[in-house]
């Protein structure tokens, strides 16, 4: 027992080492980054990662695995950092699509050593920075679309909004990576379970997002909306199309093998076909919450609405090379160069010719009347100055406990469904580590089911804040917790005993 604890102690100081050292490369490099040769700090950041890499292959020949794993770490995030370095010295491109890339290559350079060496840890990284690129990618996509008159005059337009497109471009990471765990238990290949334990993490975080009220409104919300056609759609039509075709070969390959059982497939298909399911249910509650603004002129995407709103709000379309043909931009008083002009500008704008230049005045006296519509949609919108912005208005706190009084039922009803699915999912978590006689992920499973707790206690406080109220939920929690976290770790305890126990046995 003292041996595995003065490892585990080892382990941690050695990734702190690793980290730091990365730290202080990173440091050393910006202090002098222009004053070194190009070809001189290519081959700094050559030496140094493959420097890590070899001596960390060394040490492990020699035994010393946790300051080799930990030297794994520091070649993987070396690697990484050279290769957005070597980016810059050659003035690569550093648009979205650009750092997409180079994030491509990175994790796909930080899978190839994670092999190599059979490094749980570089692995770890190399999923890390997977779904940091699926996250650039997509916005690299979004970004190669004039984003900002996606966001103005793409609300009317059919097709996926983009905050369910998102949502389901990760639910299919999801699958992906279930697919290639089944690949790898086939084989029995070393990190077949890390998959394991990485699905069941994956899967809990993805069910947990979608118990936050604050975020169901906004999923289906009219704010943007995606065509099928346009190239964030294709690719999320392409990854869901890989990550079905990995999930299928997987199963086949895996069942064929005994290597999975159908009682396991069935289950992971059902969570899946579920968690679709509460993706579609959030429908129901979407554009009902959110809040009242007055409309700016970049509210009008076409000529004639922003030419008709100038008395109001001083508009005037701007042409440009965007796709639209051009954009309703504020009248601005110093963009004037003639006295009649700037005085012809309505009073909202506040210009005055000084000392032959216009200038603003006042900031605006325009009257904000649209504020205190929150939550009310159709009077709102009956008022042609305010536009609705769906969302929910109460706060993170609020939102990870379940929104506030005045919001709709139907918002409750969905809160509640998804909810008690979550807790079914993390039973389920468990329950499967029990089966696969893995402490890891029972322990993932306790875990979550605490912070689950804790997370819907502490938005349980943000609702019903006051001075007797609030000792009231600080006595009965702390009881709560206390108690519950006694039976936790005694449950926690006799799972994990129970399953080396079973180990053990065979």
């Amino acid at each position: 027992m003292l041996d595995k604890k003065g490892a585990g102690f080892v382990s941690i100081i050695t990734v702190i080492g690793a980290i730091l050292i990365a730290l202080g490369v990173v440091w050393l490099l910006a202090q002098n980054w222009h004053q070194i040769p190009a070809a001189l700090k290519i081959i700094i950041l050559v030496a140094f990662t493959l420097g890590a890499y070899i001596t960390g292959i060394f040490l492990r020949e020699k035994n010393y695995l946790k300051v080799s794993k930990s030297l794994f770490i520091l070649g993987s995030l070396l690697y990484t950092l050279s290769i957005f370095l070597i980016a810059q010295i050659f003035n690569l491109n550093t648009s979205f699509q650009g750092f997409a890339w180079l994030l491509l290559f990175a994790w796909l350079g930080v899978s190839f050593s994670a092999y190599l060496f059979n490094s749980y840890t570089t692995f770890i990284i190399a999923v890390t920075e997977f779904f940091i690129w699926l996250d650039i990618q997509f916005i690299a996509l979004l970004s190669g679309q004039d984003m900002l008159q996606n966001l103005i005059a793409q609300t009317s337009s059919r097709g996926m909004p983009i905050i369910a497109a998102y949502t389901f471009l990760f639910l299919i990471g999801g699958i992906f990576f279930y697919g290639l765990g089944l690949l790898h238990r086939t084989y029995n290949h070393k990190f077949s379970g890390l998959f394991k334990w990485w699905t069941a993490f994956y899967f809990l975080v993805f069910a947990f997002i979608l118990t936050l009220q604050t975020l169901m409104p906004i999923i289906w919300a009219d704010l943007v909306k995606l065509e099928f056609s346009s190239n964030p759609m294709l690719f999320l039509f392409i990854f869901g199309a890989i990550s079905i075709l990995v999930f299928i070969f997987g199963i086949i390959l895996a069942y064929s093998k005994k290597a999975v059982s159908s009682r396991e497939i069935i289950a992971v298909l059902a969570i899946i076909i579920v968690l679709t399911g509460l993706i579609f249910l959030t429908k129901l509650p979407s554009n009902m919450t959110g809040a009242c603004y007055t409309k700016t002129c970049y509210d009008f995407n076409e000529k004639s609405s922003c030419e008709a709103s100038y008395q109001n709000l001083a508009c005037e379309w701007k042409d440009t090379s965007s796709a639209s043909g051009g954009r309703c931009l504020k009248t601005d008083c110093y963009s004037l160069d003639n006295q009649s002009s700037c005085e012809d500008t309505p009073q909202v704008l506040g210009c005055e010719w000084r000392e032959n230049r216009c200038v603003s005045a006042v900031a605006s006296i325009t009257e904000d009347t649209c504020r205190d519509n929150t939550n009310k949609k159709q009077e709102c919108l009956a008022n042609s100055k305010c536009k609705w912005v769906p969302g929910g208005s109460y706060g993170l706190l609020g939102g990870l406990f379940g929104g506030n009084k005045s919001v709709p039922g139907i918002l409750w009803f969905v809160w509640i469904v998804n909810n008690i699915f979550y807790v079914l999912l993390i039973l389920a978590v468990i329950g499967y580590g029990s089966l696969e006689k893995s402490s890891s992920i029972i322990n993932l499973g306790i875990v979550a089911f605490a912070l689950y707790i804790i997370i819907k206690y502490i938005g349980f406080i943000a609702q019903f804040w006051g001075y007797t109220s609030l000792a009231l939920i600080f006595i009965t929690g702390g009881i709560i917790l206390i108690f519950g976290g006694w039976l936790i770790e005694r449950w926690r305890r006799n799972l994990v005993s129970e399953a080396r126990g079973q180990i053990e046995i065979k």
